[in-house]
């Protein structure tokens, strides 16, 4: 059926590459054939899970490619254990070369003291192994420290997954922006039919409708200006977005148990065809796939606003985790470590991996066989292979720790009541308290 051009997001719920099972699976290829070099890698990645298996085989083989090196997977599937070994390792100067990390402001300290390596120069040399990465480095780079301290393995992205065959039913086109969003919902629901479910119960679910009209309204540098306050959360940006939901919500687009339903209760009325729409990630895609309705269902981008195009291509979305490289080690052993990590993350390994799971979404470009991967894998895919930026929760980058319950629950606030004025000031209180 030809190829796709598959950009890969973290698949179900990060389901392929986290919640690992297993211990530690040590060993590489070639023992006794003489001295070798070796590559000590350590990921989560260490059950016989088609995806995990995958990876390990991406080690044989590069193992087998290479007589002069052997590489040594000293994967961890428990967290905790996985944790403590790595603490350790860090501490007595033993860093493996190879190492899963997750990023973030924790990661920070570990890159400025040269735990890590700066692989920023190895990707501006090699322009189409950095081009083949979806624009996800952002956990691995920091304010006021030069580098790029990881690449992605593992991605989300949100948008919307859409009932296809209400749609064709009712002569519609999925809505490609807010204002077709908006006549769709008023049709949908002359026919009795909810436009887009929301089950905001655990509060998360208004975030994530937060989060996805402010980058399609404001664009990627929406989450720093509010995390370094130079736009306010009760500033005209926030509640111009916070009306807008607020206004969809009495309109009746969300239906009518948005305080109370649960996800699951908001996803049993999209399997029931009660609710056109339903904004999920890419973790959604395994139950959609299970689902009874799954030939009917199909994914678009999150919308944007007409009079901001300059936005469209602006995703809720971001890595989950990566691989990062020993900080300590020679410029000749850089040279054998970062070719593995190439190997690693090349249109091939990607291919094997997808293959193995036989599906799949990931963080690069992709031309990949669209008979390898299912259907609305390769729509979201193809979809989120097309973002300029992307952006995860926006309340996640606020250096306030207790900034995600306030914005969700003041949302939450909102849907039971709550003006967006007083749902802006309220979280710009919580701001206001934490400053002092």
């Amino acid at each position: 059926m030809g190829t796709v051009r598959t950009a890969v997001a973290i698949a179900m719920g990060l389901l392929f590459f986290c919640g690992i099972s297993g211990e530690v699976r040590a060993g590489g290829a070639g023992e006794g054939q003489g001295r070798r070099q070796e590559i000590r890698v350590q990921t989560r990645w260490a059950s016989d899970a088609p995806h995990e298996a995958a990876f390990q085989q991406l080690l044989r083989d590069f193992d087998a490619l290479h007589e002069n090196v052997r590489v040594v997977d000293e994967s961890v599937g428990n967290e905790i254990s996985f944790n403590d070994r790595l603490r350790t390792a860090i501490a007595t100067g033993n860093t493996p070369d190879v190492v899963y990390t997750l990023g973030g402001a924790a990661f920070r300290q570990y890159a400025e003291n040269g735990v890590y390596l700066d692989l920023e120069p190895f990707l501006t040399a090699d322009p189409q192994w950095r081009d083949f990465f979806l624009p996800l480095f952002e956990n691995w780079q920091f304010d006021d420290l030069d580098g790029i301290y990881g690449v992605p393995y593992e991605s989300f992205g949100v948008g919307i997954f859409y009932n296809r065959k209400i749609f064709r039913d009712l002569g519609l086109e999925p809505p490609r922006t807010v204002e077709d969003f908006e006549a769709v919902a008023d049709v949908l629901l002359g026919e009795g039919i909810i436009p887009m479910a929301i089950g905001n119960h655990a509060i998360w679910r208004g975030g994530h409708l937060f989060t996805n009209l402010m980058l399609k309204r404001h664009g990627e540098e929406i989450a720093r200006k509010l995390a370094d306050r130079s736009v306010p959360w009760d500033g005209p940006e926030v509640i111009e977005v916070l009306t807008l939901i607020d206004d969809w919500h009495r309109r009746g687009f969300f239906g009518d148990n948005v305080v109370t339903a649960s996800h699951n209760e908001e996803v049993a009325l999209f399997h029931a065809g009660d609710t056109a729409m339903h904004m999920d990630g890419s973790w959604y895609i395994g139950s959609a796939n299970a689902s009874p309705l799954a030939e009917h269902i199909g994914f678009i981008p999150f919308p944007s606003f007409a009079d901001y195009p300059r936005y469209r291509d602006v995703w809720m979305g971001g890595a989950a985790g990566g691989l990062s490289l020993s900080g300590t080690m020679s410029p000749e052993r850089q040279e054998i470590v970062v070719s593995l990590l190439k190997f690693l993350t090349s249109p091939e390994a990607f291919a094997t991996i997808q293959k193995a799971v036989g599906g799949g979404v990931y963080p690069v470009r992709l031309e990949a066989d669209q008979d390898a991967v299912d259907r609305l894998t390769a729509e979201h895919a193809q979809a989120l292979a097309e973002a300029r930026a992307l952006r995860t929760d926006l309340d996640s980058y606020d250096p306030l720790p207790q900034m995600t319950d306030r914005l969700r629950n003041s949302i939450q606030g909102m849907f039971a009541g709550q003006s967006p004025r007083e749902a802006a000031r309220e979280i710009q209180q919580e701001v206001n308290r934490g400053s002092r």
